[in-house]
């Protein structure tokens, strides 16, 4: 291979990793994301399903004493768990979550595919760029979902999470003008 196709390749792999690690880092976030979003949606049903169910209510435990005041409190605690669930739109952020999971998830596993045949093949055709691009395109449509605001913290534990499964010390690249690997 001669030494601009090597650097040309060594360019198009650079450029194919970041944006891999990016859709594994995008997935792992909004898979937390979702998973969150689930479990408090769940936990307000739940409660909700409680503490508004008459059967429950007329159990013999809860008729006198701590149980009377234990299920009193439950109830408010429903009461005001069914007002505020609507206000929290779970099921917009379970869908949003989902959808960009989903999306780059997709987009990790495209390049992924990508990325195997570059290896195999030792070069960049032009229908692994058309797919690229494709790629890259899905990607800029996703963006426009993605959180303004993305959590920080959950976000440096996606993309520890990311270096432990895909260090880039892993990451082929091919020899270019006496660089190494």
């Amino acid at each position: 291979m001669r030494d601009e196709e090597t650097e040309a390749l060594y360019n198009q792999l650079c450029e194919i990793y970041q944006i891999y690690r990016k859709a594994l880092l995008n997935r792992k976030y909004y898979g937390h994301r979702l998973s969150n979003a689930k479990m408090w949606n769940n936990m307000f049903d739940i409660t909700v399903a409680v503490g508004m169910s008459s059967a429950i209510g007329a159990w013999f435990v809860w008729q006198s004493g701590y149980g009377k005041i234990a299920w009193e409190i439950l109830a408010g605690m429903a009461t005001l768990t069914a007002l505020i669930k609507p206000i929290l739109h779970f099921p917009q952020l379970i869908e949003k979550s989902s959808k960009l999971f989903t999306g780059h998830g997709d987009i990790f596993y495209d390049l992924e595919r990508i990325i195997q045949k570059i290896i195999k093949d030792a070069k960049y055709t032009e229908e692994l760029d058309l797919s690229f691009q494709e790629i890259l395109d899905r990607r800029k449509r996703l963006a426009l979902d993605d959180d303004p605001k993305p959590k920080k913290k959950l976000l440096q534990k996606c993309y520890d999470e990311v270096n432990k499964e895909i260090p880039p010390s892993s990451l082929y690249i091919p020899n270019v003008k006496g660089g190494n690997k």
